[in-house]
């Protein structure tokens, strides 16, 4: 995947092209536009999905508000020291409002190199959704696919296909598959941190 003209890696999403990569091929992440299920047709399905998430109560403690995510979801996380940094890492939430010397601490990760990492915020700067589509290359570097692992696995999509991509917790969006094993590159080389790595797809939408 190439970025624009002038683009800079760290520049921010809302100024570059309106194309995502989903992080896998996961049913959470992508699926086929139009497609019906049990639900009815694909959008309803996805409207109850959202409005189900909205309604969850299962984070809040008393007097307190609702969280976006729930024990169990994969997540990212920032790990930096830094306040403007940004070094994100995959696990998993095991805890919901912990509490360390009386602070209340939103999350408890299990992060995939077994260490628990606490997220003390819970906004997209400190812990975002994994099953998500983005072009911010730092989180999805920790999904990429090494050469080998491409080779065994069949994607379910190719280009041309139209799907619905999951960009937040049920905000669902169209478009169309462009490329397949995508991997940003600037002046038609990949980034120095994706050589031989990518993701399943990279989507145009219809935004």
């Amino acid at each position: 995947m190439s970025q624009p003209s002038g683009s800079s890696e760290n520049e921010p999403e809302s100024k570059r092209r309106k194309t995502v990569q989903p992080g896998d091929d996961s049913g959470a992440n992508i699926t086929e536009s139009g497609r019906n299920t049990a639900e009815g047709t694909i959008s309803q399905a996805l409207k109850t999905s959202g409005e189900a998430a909205d309604s969850q109560t299962d984070g809040r403690p008393e007097g307190g508000a609702t969280l976006r995510f729930s024990e169990g979801q994969k997540v990212a996380c920032n790990m930096s020291r830094r306040s403007n940094g940004f070094m994100w890492k995959a696990g998993t939430i095991i805890k919901l409002w912990h509490t360390e010397g009386g602070q209340r601490i939103p999350y408890l990760v299990e992060l995939e190199d077994g260490r628990i990492g606490a997220a003390p915020e819970d906004d997209d700067e400190c812990i975002r959704l994994a099953a998500r589509a983005c072009l911010e290359t730092r989180v999805l570097r920790l999904f990429a696919v090494g050469e080998a692992e491409r080779k065994a696995k069949k994607l379910r999509f190719t280009e041309g296909d139209r799907v619905a991509v999951q960009l937040d917790i049920g905000n669902w969006e169209e478009g169309v598959v462009v490329e397949v094993w995508a991997a940003p590159e600037r002046n038609g080389k990949p980034f120095k941190t994706w050589v031989g790595a990518a993701v399943p797809y990279e989507v145009c939408l219809d935004l």
